[in-house]
């Protein structure tokens, strides 16, 4: 990302990705704090290099990754429930909906962005 920023002067793209790993993991780790169990430190981490790469693409990149993370994770836990592989209590890494996700808002970001953004 610094060799990009550099090579095509987006120091401003460069600064919003300070700013996005900042805000994710920080977000991140007040949830962490709040709800140990659930939430470890290696999503807090991992939240943190999401935030850098999302938010390097732009807001509403960042904005859907950190959302849809959520989200995905919530669908996952609520489908192994319902196929009865999981009970309430059941404990689920978070870090691949977190990559999923990520991975999703970068692909679509031209077709989410208008979803949750006016041009």
């Amino acid at each position: 990302m610094a060799f990009d920023a550099i090579l095509h002067q987006t120091w401003s793209s460069l600064l919003r990705a300070g700013i996005g790993a900042a805000l994710l993991f920080l977000i991140y780790l007040v949830l962490a704090v709040i709800s140990p169990a659930g939430l470890g430190m290696g999503d807090v981490k991992l939240a943190g290099i999401i935030g850098m790469f999302s938010a390097y693409l732009g807001w509403p990149v960042l904005f859907i990754a950190g959302t849809l993370g959520f989200l995905l994770g919530g669908v996952v836990g609520v489908f192994l429930l319902l196929v009865r592989r999981a009970k309430g209590s059941t404990e689920f890494p978070f870090g691949p909906s977190m990559l999923a996700a990520t991975i999703v808002a970068i692909a679509g970001s031209e077709v989410f962005a208008p979803l949750f953004f006016a041009a």
